[in-house]
């Protein structure tokens, strides 16, 4: 005896991984679920301490995240051809080998020699 199948026609919604925000967020709700279970004082403030900072983290992350889709949105809107050429690199400068330009209202003196004496451990300034 044949059974007829029918294929159910499964919703195909686009899931996208969460965003490090999202996933911050969900993990910081998730701790805070576990805080009623704690018996220690200490222990409570370290879990509490660790969601605020984890709350602080994703909005952060979402800050940084909303800051970098707006590029991305203007590239795909108007794609950039290829370039297949380098830019040529940037000339090195050389250090200048001329002796400097004296002025007569300076005067130098040259120091033969020079000595410095750093003291001792418990010496004085």
């Amino acid at each position: 005896k044949m059974v007829a199948i029918e294929e159910i026609p499964q919703e195909e919604t686009p899931t996208s991984p969460p965003s490090p925000s999202q996933e911050r967020l969900r993990d910081a709700e998730e701790i805070e679920k576990l805080i009623p279970q704690l018996k220690r004082p200490m222990a409570k403030m370290q879990v509490e301490a660790l969601v605020k900072k984890m709350r602080k983290e994703a909005a952060g992350l979402k800050a940084l995240e909303s800051t970098n889709d707006v590029p991305k949105e203007q590239e795909t809107s108007t794609p950039r051809p290829a370039s297949t050429t380098t830019p040529p690199p940037a000339p090195i400068p050389v250090p200048s080998t001329e002796a400097p330009v004296s002025s007569p209202s300076v005067m130098y003196t040259s120091i033969d020699k020079f000595a410095f004496d750093a003291g001792g451990y418990n010496d004085k300034f």
